[in-house]
């Protein structure tokens, strides 16, 4: 949640003049992958057992990149033997706990802890239904021309110095986009805040109204709000 809000904050910051043109959408990126990760630990619709699997799931994945990272120097041996024996440890504590083996084609191998980790753009589909979006704001990261040309920049017409009429592109923030990327960056941080509020069973009429005068300033209508009753899932 914590990285969701710096993601979200930058990115109202880097559309203050000067605009920037591409760091924006890399930034609703950033926030997605949060939002989604969040949404996915917080759902209040899912019992405790489901919720620490999710966790071990996710703490495995975290293994798993940490010995990725050591494996790239080759003299963090140690290191990487750290991490597999804490593997171990915290796969025997789910088994304790009556948590299953996530086991790989090869029997003696483990694919997951819990359960195994879902990739980042199905997760942003499940909890967020904005996979769509983020294949978009992927390309943008990954610096694709087809992505980058059309949300980044716009075609000008100029004449060369030898007066023959060009065309050519120069960046540019086109408000449509800014509008896009912010509805993407809002609701799915609301759907965050609503989320934690529910699970820690605070007053939900204080978030409410705490999102609805947001979202009223935002003109946004009233199937964009998670909270109503008709919209609840």
């Amino acid at each position: 949640m914590e990285a969701a809000a710096d993601h979200l904050m930058v990115f109202a910051d880097s559309l203050k003049a000067p605009a920037k043109t591409i760091a924006p959408w890399t930034c609703v990126r950033g926030l997605l992958e949060s939002c989604a990760l969040a949404s996915w630990f917080l759902d209040p619709a899912i019992d405790v057992r489901t919720r620490v699997g999710r966790y071990f799931a996710f703490r495995y994945i975290g293994f798993i990149q940490q010995i990725k990272l050591y494996n790239v120097d080759g003299n963090r041996q140690e290191d990487v033997k750290r991490v597999e024996e804490r593997i171990q440890k915290v796969e025997q504590d789910a088994i304790n706990l009556g948590y299953p083996r996530v086991p790989t084609k090869k029997s003696h191998e483990i694919d997951g802890i819990g359960q195994k980790m879902p990739g980042i753009t199905e997760l942003i589909g499940l909890t967020l239904n904005r996979e769509s979006n983020y294949r978009l704001l992927s390309a943008v990261a990954h610096g694709h021309h087809w992505a980058t040309h059309q949300i980044g920049f716009r075609i000008t017409d100029f004449t060369d110095s030898k007066g023959v009429a060009q065309k050519g592109l120069e960046k540019h923030v086109e408000p449509v986009f800014v509008l896009y990327a912010g509805n993407i960056a809002v609701t799915s941080f609301a759907q965050v805040l609503w989320y934690i509020w529910r699970l820690y069973g605070r007053n939900e009429q204080e978030i409410k109204a705490l999102l609805d005068t947001t979202f009223d300033k935002l003109k946004y209508t009233q199937e964009r709000r998670l909270w109503n009753p008709s919209n609840a899932g």
